[in-house]
């Protein structure tokens, strides 16, 4: 269960999130682990873009067993109304798990700060909660792939700017994550990871969801806004691909980016 305040979560700066190390059984996350590396590569699919890279597992409806089990107590009545205490809303679980997901990183792959896309594109609810879980394997800070939360303007704005890291979380093993989708949660892990035939940067995650449509939770971008930092360089190509990252029509066009 979570043991997190309430009043400390839902006051946070500049919008509601949490960390918690060692949150599994730990036979639990080994085993998950165990399994997400023995997934053999035909399985997974490549995000392949200037915004993002990484692998994702294709089929969401026959995970192996231990990570089933793992996204079944996660979705289980008793803690969706602990999490739902937790963050003051009613939420409840995607019945057509559009956000659910099992991803990891290899060497130089990386995934810049954005902020979520706001509405269930089938139900049309809120997604309110994002939940992950760090299962990632031999990681230490020379790794890097830190989570970073950013303060920043509102998602509503196809200019918006990022101003200030709040704070950044290390994906070490049995790591948990959580945050509210604000229009401002701003968060990625920008810089390439460093990884070797020993470490691997693994995340599981989903989302619950709400009938909060009130601000700030009125963001009601279909896909994913991807922004620059502060201190990225310029540059007019990307620019045009965050646009179009952020389509619900183009989308699709830039997961694997040819430049031409």
């Amino acid at each position: 269960m979570l043991k997190i305040s309430n009043e400390k979560y839902q006051n946070k700066f500049p919008f509601p999130f949490e960390s918690v190390n060692n949150f599994l059984d730990e036979d639990l996350a080994l085993k998950v682990q165990d399994e997400i590396l023995n997934i053999e590569d035909k399985h997974w699919d490549r995000y392949d873009n200037p915004l993002e890279k990484k692998y994702t597992l294709r089929n969401k409806q026959n995970l192996p067993e231990n990570t089933q089990k793992l996204f079944n107590m996660l979705t289980s009545e008793e803690f969706v109304e602990n999490l739902s205490s937790v963050v003051g809303e009613k939420l409840f679980n995607d019945p057509t798990k559009n956000w659910w997901g099992v991803h990891k990183y290899d060497n130089g792959d990386k995934l810049e700060i954005h902020s979520d896309a706001g509405n269930h594109p089938v139900t049309g609810d809120k997604k309110h909660v994002t939940l992950g879980i760090y299962l990632s394997k031999n990681w230490s800070d020379n790794n890097g792939g830190h989570l970073e939360i950013w303060d920043g303007e509102s998602v509503f704005n196809d200019d918006a700017k990022i101003t200030k890291q709040i704070t950044k979380i290390l994906p070490i093993f049995n790591t948990l994550v959580i945050f509210n989708n604000t229009n401002n949660a701003w968060h990625g892990n920008p810089d390439p990871v460093k990884c070797d035939e020993n470490s691997t940067r693994i995340f599981l995650t989903l989302s619950y969801l709400s009938k909060n449509h009130d601000k700030p939770y009125d963001n009601n971008r279909k896909k994913a806004f991807f922004v620059k930092r502060p201190h990225d360089i310029e540059d007019e190509e990307k620019d045009k691909i965050r646009l179009m990252r952020a389509d619900e029509n183009k989308f699709k066009e830039i997961y694997r980016y040819d430049k031409k």
